[in-house]
């Protein structure tokens, strides 16, 4: 059983009760010895059975009491093989594993007695009692023996001339076969014949649409690099100052809806400060870059009193965009130090229809 099946922390606890719960039975050795002889037998009942098997018997035909109780009891084969079955076990299967290895090595000491080995194992015994272990045993014997669910004992095979003999089948899976065949044959056929279909009536009615959508294809990259070279990308524009400086720790500059040239922007201008304990004024003003000519022009400007321990000013306000093929608008901190924002481009993606000229040196 220990070759064929894994047995759980329980079924072996139910085994090695039902050893210790009974002596030896001589004469009724079980096809393989266990040590010393002795073999434990699972009936198909579910119950184990200790059997005495005499390997060098005395002169009256019996073997002699064995020293221990553990030459009697393969209590550490049940453990071991308990072990092997779980790899991870639960807090209760460790307690039952800890019970086995417990008694296997009570049962190996001289003069031991079966109810003092037998109780520990019976405290751990699972709740629901023996009844569903020696079921699960039962099965296993039965299924081991070669018995179906419910009988208890081997069926004996049919004789060889009683069995029917068994009707020519060749012809009869050919004639299948080919007709599975012809039938996935049939539906293929039928499926390349639409497909095919669905294509040449693409063809003829969107013929005009597939060339158009070819040339559409093919002239976007020449135009595209035409595009490129009467339109270049505006070039970057410097913030005047650094984003932070002394007192200031950030300037921030931020569009509230998407603004296009020529029209008005609402923007939004957040100044970072570092907290100081006295109360704090800073002064902002507004400055419109037209990167594609040089031209620059002031915008809005204003101050902003913040109270003792602030962190930040924020103001909200409408610049007049002038016309142009793309701007940029920053924002500058005179007071508490002087820094300015990066750059906000209008529109985003913007471009120029003129290359603007290189300064004088």
């Amino acid at each position: 059983m220990l070759e064929i099946a894994r047995l759980t922390p329980a079924q072996a606890l139910v085994l090695a009760i039902d050893v210790l719960a009974a002596p030896p039975i001589r004469g009724q050795g079980g096809p393989r010895g266990g040590s010393a002889g002795y073999a434990v037998v699972v009936g198909a009942d579910g119950l184990a059975r200790l059997t005495a098997e005499p390997e060098h018997p005395s002169s009256d035909g019996h073997r002699p009491v064995p020293a221990s109780l553990g030459e009697a009891t393969p209590l550490a084969d049940l453990a071991a093989a308990a072990r092997r079955s779980v790899r991870e076990p639960d807090q209760r299967e460790s307690e039952q594993l800890a019970a086995l290895d417990r008694a296997a090595v009570a049962a190996a000491e001289p003069g031991a007695n079966r109810a003092d080995v037998t109780a520990p194992l019976r405290a751990v015994s699972p709740s629901d009692g023996d009844r569903r272990r020696r079921a699960e045993l039962a099965r296993l014997v039965r299924a081991a023996n070669g018995c179906p669910a419910g009988t208890t004992a081997p069926l004996p095979p049919a004789p060889r001339a009683a069995r029917p003999a068994a009707p020519p089948t060749p012809p009869l899976r050919n004639r299948s076969g080919a007709r599975s065949v012809a039938a996935r044959s049939w539906r293929w056929g039928i499926s390349i014949v639409v497909l095919a279909a669905v294509l040449l009536l693409e063809i003829i009615f969107l013929r005009d649409r597939i060339s158009h959508d070819i040339g559409v294809v093919l002239d976007a990259g020449r135009a595209g690099a035409a595009t490129t070279t009467a339109r270049p990308t505006p070039p970057p524009v410097a913030p005047p100052a650094p984003r932070a400086a002394g007192a200031v720790a950030g300037v921030d500059l931020r569009a509230l809806y998407p603004c296009t040239p020529g029209s008005d922007c609402q923007i939004r201008l957040q100044v970072l400060l570092h907290p100081q304990p006295d109360p704090q004024t800073v002064a902002w003003d507004l400055r419109i870059v037209n990167p594609c000519t040089g031209a620059a022009a002031a915008g809005p400007a204003g101050t902003v009193a913040v109270p003792p321990n602030g962190e930040r000013a924020v103001v909200v306000d409408t610049v007049s965009l002038p016309p142009g093929d793309a701007l940029a608008v920053l924002a500058q901190v005179s007071t508490p130090a002087v820094a300015a924002s990066a750059p906000l481009p209008v529109p985003v993606l913007g471009t120029c229809t003129a290359v603007p000229p290189e300064p004088s040196r």
